[in-house]
């Protein structure tokens, strides 16, 4: 069933025909901001610029200190608590989530290596992290949904080991996907354009929209439909959003419709140089705009820490993620990351503090599972707007620009305070006394009213000798309509000058 009330046009199905000589071909097309592949300047531009990954693939024992694959956890695994979600990351996008009885597999990578495969060779990008499952480990598996085709999301030779260990799977796939799967042995798939559903059992599964693209040989690009997954049983919703750039109108349509969601996977990592992945990945900056966007209640990052992808420092995307949380004010235990091989029920205390955040070597705060109270002095707390002007791109970006005019909005506001008229009421610690006209400031209390009939304050007028001791403080005008103004802080009446704390023995 399509799912297409309220959906602009820009994010619905599109699909582009194209004629060859003696074939026709059909490729998908975002409306809004289509990710177009890098030109050779760029390409060349990246490839000649030193990494800043610092992987130290010729130590195997410094990536275990801090990325430890945690060990299978068979019973968590095998008997899940019915009234939680649960989920286990097994690397990078792949994790495992399992909803009132429901196993769901997303993105199943096993391999060594992700990338093409021929001749007994296969090309593409090693595993620094081992996966944290063999698929002999895994549970019987109901549901695999699959977010795209590139090859470190869908592996060929872990498509085909699930299809032959899991054969009564349901596998759900973006358009275009069905006859890979088919091919790899998959007995029962079915393929989605963006917005449409699936029932299974009491569950239902929704195709929705991510700013990205696919290509999985020479010459098929965008010949499949990429995606992020809505999953709704009775009592929980979970959203996937696989590999995803940003978008904000589109994840806030995702959260209107169908959040608040319980739980979300979301990429944090694979994110530097930006001019080659701004349109196809997210930073964590952005993965936090996402997680809010959709109205999350809880997240977890992924897509990181298993293959060297892109640029980034390999343990930055976690460390970054929780600055981001930080300097917007988020509690971080609302989106996190867990161990490889960690698996865990949203609600249950646990670890906040593994080795790949290395804050004893930063010297930034830890979490506890205590209330959001940690000392904040290791971030540096900068703002959206600082952000954005520190980047110039309050003059180019579209949400910079909303920023910054929002900004400009409240800035307005402060320096044009409102007038408050006679006739209206008088805020509170704000108002003016209705006897003298006179308005307090700063945090003092509301003055007294000083009527003739009224009873002296204490330390104001003596009632014998009509002198007010000062000290430091000026004195009040007389508050008789008639009375002429006192100079000098002179007594109208005994032409007496009060000075110092002697004033009263003059007299």
């Amino acid at each position: 069933m399509a799912e297409k009330q309220d959906i602009p046009i820009e994010f619905q199905t599109h699909i582009q025909q194209s004629d060859g000589l003696f074939t026709t071909s059909y490729s998908y097309v975002c409306k809004w901001n289509p990710f177009t592949r890098p030109n050779a300047f760029k390409l060349g531009k990246w490839k000649l610029t030193p990494t800043q990954s610092k992987i130290p693939w010729d130590d195997p024992q410094a990536i275990k200190k801090v990325l430890q694959v945690q060990d299978f956890s068979s019973l968590k695994v095998k008997i899940p608590p019915q009234d939680k979600i649960q989920i286990t990351w097994i690397g990078h996008a792949t994790v495992l989530v399992q909803i009132e009885g429901l196993n769901i597999l997303a993105d199943p990578v096993f391999s060594e290596k992700c990338g093409p495969a021929g001749f007994g060779v296969k090309l593409g990008y090693e595993r620094f992290t081992p996966p944290a499952y063999k698929i002999d480990d895994l549970p019987p598996i109901d549901v695999v949904i699959i977010s795209h085709n590139h090859h470190d999301h869908l592996d060929s030779q872990s498509v085909r080991d699930i299809a032959r260990l899991h054969p009564k799977a349901k596998w759900l796939v973006g358009l275009g996907n069905k006859k890979f799967c088919v091919d790899k042995g998959c007995a029962d798939v079915e393929e989605l354009k963006w917005w449409e559903s699936i029932s299974i059992g009491t569950f239902r599964f929704v195709c929705t929209p991510t700013q990205h693209w696919c290509q999985r040989y020479p010459l098929d690009f965008n010949h499949a439909l990429w995606c992020g997954w809505v999953v709704e049983s009775p009592k929980y919703k979970y959203y996937f959003a696989g590999d995803t750039g940003y978008q904000d109108e589109l994840f806030k349509l995702i959260g209107r419709k169908y959040g608040p969601f319980d739980l979300a996977s979301i990429p944090i990592g694979a994110y530097e140089p930006r001019y080659i992945t701004e349109l196809e990945r997210v930073n964590p900056e952005e993965a936090v705009e996402i997680h809010k966007d959709i109205n999350s209640r809880v997240s977890i990052g992924i897509h990181w820490g298993t293959f060297e992808l892109t640029n980034e420092y390999y343990l930055e995307p976690p460390q970054e993620l929780e600055k981001q949380m930080y300097n917007r004010a988020l509690d971080p235990k609302t989106f996190f990351n867990l161990r490889i091989g960690e698996t865990w029920a949203v609600g249950e205390d646990r670890d906040y503090n593994p080795p790949f955040m290395e804050r004893e070597k930063e010297g930034t705060p830890k979490l506890t599972n205590g209330p959001f109270d940690v000392d904040l002095s290791g971030y540096k707390r900068e703002t959206a707007l600082q952000k954005c002007e520190s980047d110039h791109l309050h003059r180019t970006d579209r949400i910079c620009q909303d920023i910054k005019t929002k900004s400009e909005v409240l800035q307005t506001k402060r320096s044009n305070p409102k007038r408050i008229s006679a006739d209206e009421p008088w805020p509170h610690n704000n108002q003016e006394d209705s006897a003298t006209g006179m308005k307090p400031t700063g945090r003092s209390k509301p003055r007294r009213s000083l009527s003739p009939d009224a009873p002296s304050p204490r330390n104001n007028q003596d009632s014998a000798s009509g002198i007010k001791p000062t000290g430091r403080s000026k004195p009040r005008r007389s508050l008789s309509p008639n009375a002429p103004s006192p100079q000098n802080n002179q007594d109208s009446a005994s032409g007496i000058k009060p000075t110092g704390r002697s004033a009263r023995d003059r007299l």
